[in-house]
């Protein structure tokens, strides 16, 4: 509990000592859902998930945060996993017109609930999307990623999915 009262004081002061200066803060995102595939176990560990990440460009450098949940499957009703990362997220990629792509990697803390109970640790994805341009602000993609997550319930998983990107105003790099 120690680590959510650090972030709630963060956010408390962050708001009560932030300067009235507004700047117009436009940030891009995307939303994906996934199936999750674990394929270094001998039963069939299969999930589904989502995640959605929040980022600022810096020309063509996105970082920002991501927050998920994932769930893990297992044919043995022991192993099965409800797990909820959040973390940092940095792209580098193009704006689809009408095609782009982009490479991602996010990093930070997993919580989630076992059969063994709840457990903590770290986590690590990275990935590539692929990108088609809807309209001025979305983009519809195809998701490949690689999720390490380490601790108690240390494995290896393969995210494939579609997200959503929006980006609020057409933006040149």
């Amino acid at each position: 509990m120690r680590l959510g009262g650090l972030i709630a004081a963060s956010f408390a002061a962050l708001f009560l000592f932030a300067s009235d200066a507004r700047a117009e803060w436009r940030p891009k995102g995307s939303l994906s859902t996934f199936l999750v595939l674990e394929p270094e176990t001998e039963g069939a560990q299969v999930g589904v998930g989502t995640r959605l990440s929040i980022w600022e460009n810096f020309g063509p450098l996105e970082l920002g945060g991501t927050v998920g949940i994932l769930t893990l499957r297992h044919e043995d009703d022991d192993a099965d996993q409800l797990v909820a990362p959040i973390g940092l997220h940095l792209g580098l990629g193009t704006v689809p017109d009408p095609i782009g792509v982009r490479l991602i990697g996010a990093a930070g803390v997993w919580a989630g609930a076992t059969n063994q109970g709840l457990r903590a640790s770290a986590w690590f994805a990275a990935g590539v999307i692929l990108e088609a341009r809807l309209d001025d602000t979305l983009a519809l993609g195809l998701d490949f990623q690689g999720m390490r997550l380490w601790g108690e319930l240390e494995r290896n998983v393969v995210q494939l999915g579609i997200s959503l990107t929006w980006r609020p105003e057409e933006f040149e790099w």
